[in-house]
């Protein structure tokens, strides 16, 4: 918790304390300040305090204190029954290698600790528990302060610090946007290059694509006049075909008749020859 009444908030240092504590004392004191003994003490939470002293890394004070009894080993601590409990531990090798944050070691000395001392020696185990927490505590008050200082020295010199960066990352939007409108601009012109090929493509394709149908209309036309004048060429030809074929059945036709005909003619032949034979027989025969 952090101390800020109007009474000492000139002062050059940051009070705090636990919430605990802090509470046990305004019961036993009447409400009054620990710092100046007022009344209305006003106090709150100090979020960055806690979080400091959550996320400090603490080692087991059962560990630390059997350390400690190792090395003042033959001094009496705390009564027998203390030390008959780190004697018990230290017989045992019972040790405790928890390195952890401050937030979780109640429940590591609740729940998991090796070193948990006997019912006789919980007032020692408690006081150097308490003793370690002390100091861990005194040093985070001492950080806290040393950070509060620095942080009020430093205020201006921090809002300097950040115009300066505000500033300089002004100059370095404007000249990342002076890039981009650059890069915009080339990439407007690449494009406009593109359409303008593109389109330059496409009138030459459709350009041959033209004379290609022209082409081929020009094959198609020929083709159909050859066809045509075949087909007339084709008539032409049947019909002459049907001429010849008229002539030569007439010509057959004549030819078989002759041959039919050719006996009755050779018998009329001799026929006639014997006819005139005998007349001219028989006009010689007057004749003489």
């Amino acid at each position: 918790m952090e101390l800020h009444c109007d009474e000492h908030e000139k002062a050059d240092q940051v009070y705090l304390v636990g919430e605990q504590c802090l509470q046990n004392y305004l019961k036993q004191n009447n409400g009054k300040c620990p710092i100046e003994q007022h009344d209305n003490c006003e106090f709150s939470q100090v979020k960055t305090a806690r979080k400091f002293a959550s996320e400090l890394l603490v080692i087991c004070p059962r560990q630390f204190d059997l350390k400690r009894e190792q090395l003042n080993e033959g001094t009496k601590l705390g009564g027998e029954e203390g030390e008959s409990c780190d004697e018990s531990n230290s017989k045992n090798n019972y040790n405790c290698n928890f390195k952890g944050k401050m937030k979780d070691l109640k429940d590591h000395l609740d729940n998991s600790c090796k070193l948990i001392p006997t019912k006789q020696s919980i007032p020692y185990e408690s006081t150097n528990q308490f003793d370690v927490m002390s100091k861990q505590i005194k040093e985070l008050q001492n950080f806290c302060h040393t950070f509060f200082l620095s942080s009020c020295l430093n205020k201006s010199q921090t809002k300097n610090i950040i115009k300066l960066k505000k500033k300089e990352n002004v100059k370095n939007l404007k000249a990342d946007s002076l890039k981009k409108d650059e890069q915009i601009f080339e990439l407007i012109k690449d494009i406009q290059q593109f359409k303008t090929e593109m389109n330059q493509t496409i009138v030459d394709l459709k350009r041959q694509q033209n004379e290609q149908i022209d082409n081929f209309k020009r094959e198609l036309q020929e083709k159909d006049e050859t066809i045509t004048t075949l087909k007339i060429d084709n008539i032409e030809f049947k019909k002459q075909m049907e001429q010849y074929q008229i002539k030569y059945n007439e010509y057959k036709q004549n030819i078989e008749t002759k041959v039919e005909n050719q006996p009755q003619i050779e018998e009329d032949k001799k026929m006639n020859k014997k006819s005139k034979s005998k007349k001219m027989n028989k006009k010689n025969k007057k004749n003489t």
